[in-house]
């Protein structure tokens, strides 16, 4: 086998340098396969060029889907399902390098693997020529890393993809190509390497090859170096700042630096710091603004309603005016203007026809009766009523005085009419009183549920109880249990306004529980609106009545037994 030409550690070595050692790698290879996570280095491969043989791990063709048995240790194994353009750019890098004579070739390129399931996988492809023949290079190693994912999301946009295209692309050139500063520093602060991009900023940061580093360089050392993970640090020197990636190499005992010059990102950050700043206090102006410009529209909004209410107010007002101005002259009653002195000044049509009746002619002075409720009502400085006759009519008179005018308004109402209805309502009442307290039979008004208003003095005979108790009561309290239900059953018929009236006998209990038997008409009495306001009722003793025909009835049915009893 051509692996017998070197032992494990050689061959160990050998791997170590493609995987792991920034002269072949720079650290944003590594940067990034640690963002892929463990395990993104998916084999390795042993090119023995001149003996047309190449060994590729097992775990390779195990990630592709392939059985390792059935791959032969031969390029033409692989190059059936590499893609022929990424092969051709990987050739072409590499007879370049061969033909400029160079000793230090290493050559790395993504290239897209078909999958045995015909999946695409692309992966970095790097290796390093490490013998060399009369006839030019003899062996080569090297790595393949999977970045598949890494390229499905680069994918997502342009942008993205030609950011993605760029790292990547920097994964495969090397320190001494890297515009950024690289350095590897022992764990004592020596300088070990350095890149071209490093070397234009050593005398700035007081370090030479070779020299111990001081300062912030020492320092970010010593603090990765105490750290499993990679490490991150700003340093700036004059008017540059460098953002630096720091990887502790802990078995080895350095640490490489990973520069990059972030000035003018720092720059840009302040820049838009500062601006993000403006812009908030800009935003606070305008919603400041916003909310005194809501708070001034509302102020308006609410002036313009108190403004629409006061106009609603000016027009109704004027409405008014105008009425009042034609209400003398439309006014069916009187409306006279008298002087203090009772000299009348106006009157409207109506009490025009009125005038001669009342002695009274404009001009002249008025009779003695109205003059002296002006003068009363004058004095008096309100507003006054007074009633005043002539013949057969009576007017209600309102004497408002005015009094810096001198002078008294009167408003007249013809109140003949109800003087006559009150006249009348007053006989009548009367009547019904005396005929409420005279009759013999029980009368009482009562509320719809059941409270008594009014009783006369027959109903206090029948029932038993004062007039003074009952007004405290109800007609259920003082009713036989036996009666009640009958009883609400046709107050709620009237309440329902199914009837309006019902009859019936029933009993009351006195305030000994003796019952007496009554015969009891109830009347409904109705609103304007057609609800029942009151009920009267009116109770006639038929107990004894009730207790002969109930001897009677005992009689008749004591003389059928004994005639049953003796056979006849």
């Amino acid at each position: 086998m051509p692996f017998s030409k070197y032992n494990d550690k050689e061959l160990k070595d050998h791997l170590l340098i493609c995987s792991c050692d920034d002269s072949i790698f720079p650290k944003n290879s590594r940067n990034i396969l640690n963002i892929l996570g463990d395990g993104a280095i998916q084999g390795w491969w042993d090119w023995h060029i001149e003996e047309d043989f190449e060994y590729i791990s097992p775990g390779w063709w195990e990630f592709l889907g392939y059985d390792p048995k059935d791959m032969p240790h031969h390029p033409d194994s692989w190059k059936k399902i590499i893609n022929k353009d990424d092969l051709d750019v990987w050739t072409n890098d590499f007879l370049a390098k061969v033909n400029n004579n160079n000793k230090e070739i290493i050559v790395s390129h993504i290239v897209r693997y078909t999958k045995k399931d015909g999946g695409i996988a692309h992966l970095i492809c790097q290796g390093k020529v490490i013998e060399w023949g009369e006839n030019g290079p003899k062996r080569m190693i090297g790595t393949h890393t999977d970045v598949t994912e890494y390229i499905k999301k680069a994918q997502d946009s342009d942008a993205q993809q030609a950011t993605i295209e760029q790292q990547l692309t920097s994964l495969s050139k090397f320190p001494e190509e890297n515009s950024n500063p690289v350095m590897r520093i022992a764990d004592d602060g020596t300088l070990m390497y350095a890149n071209p991009a490093a070397i234009a900023q050593l005398a700035d940061w007081n370090l030479e090859s070779g020299n111990s580093a001081s300062g912030l360089l020492l320092k970010a050392a010593k603090s990765a170096s105490k750290k499993s993970v990679e490490d991150q640090h700003e340093i700036r020197y004059r008017d540059r700042t460098y953002a630096f990636a720091i990887a502790h190499v802990k078995d080895e005992g350095y640490a490489n630096f990973y520069g990059r010059d972030i000035t003018d990102h720092k720059r840009s950050e302040e820049e838009r710091f500062a601006a993000n700043q403006q812009l908030q206090a800009s935003n606070q102006r305008l919603t400041a603004m916003e909310q005194k410009l809501r708070a001034a529209n509302q102020q308006l909004q609410a002036s313009n309603q108190q403004l629409s209410v006061m106009a609603q107010q000016l027009r109704a007002a004027n409405q008014q005016l105008t009425a009042l101005s034609k209400f003398p002259e439309e006014n069916n009653n009187p409306v006279m203007r008298i002087a203090n002195d009772g000299t009348l000044i106006y009157a409207n049509p109506a009490a025009i026809s009125q005038l001669a009746d009342w002695g009274l002619v404009s001009g002249r002075t008025s009779p003695e009766d109205i003059l002296n409720a002006v003068k009363a009502t004058s004095q008096k400085g309100s507003e006054h009523r007074s009633e005043i006759r002539y013949r057969e009519r009576i007017y209600s008179f309102v004497i408002a005085p005015v009094k810096d005018a001198g002078y008294a308004n009167l408003y007249g109402r013809d109140i003949t009419e109800n003087k006559r209805m009150e006249k009348e309502y007053k006989k009548e009442k009367e009547m019904i009183a005396d005929f409420f307290g005279a009759s013999e039979t029980g009368l009482a008004i009562v509320k719809p549920n059941g409270d008594f208003i009014k009783v006369n003095k027959s109903f206090c005979n029948i029932t038993g109880y004062s007039s003074k108790h009952l007004l405290t009561t109800s007609f259920q309290n003082i009713t036989h249990k036996d009666d009640i239900a009958n009883d609400m059953k046709s107050i709620q018929s009237m309440l329902n306004k199914e009837i309006n009236s019902y009859s019936h006998n029933k009993r009351y209990v006195k305030p000994d529980g003796t019952a007496i038997w009554t015969n009891l008409t109830v009347v409904a009495y109705y609103t304007k609106n057609g609800e029942v306001e009151k009920f009267f009722a009116q109770i006639i003793n038929i107990n004894d009545k009730f207790e002969k025909e109930k001897k009677i009835k005992q009689s008749i049915k004591s003389l059928q037994k004994i005639i049953k009893e003796n056979g006849h």
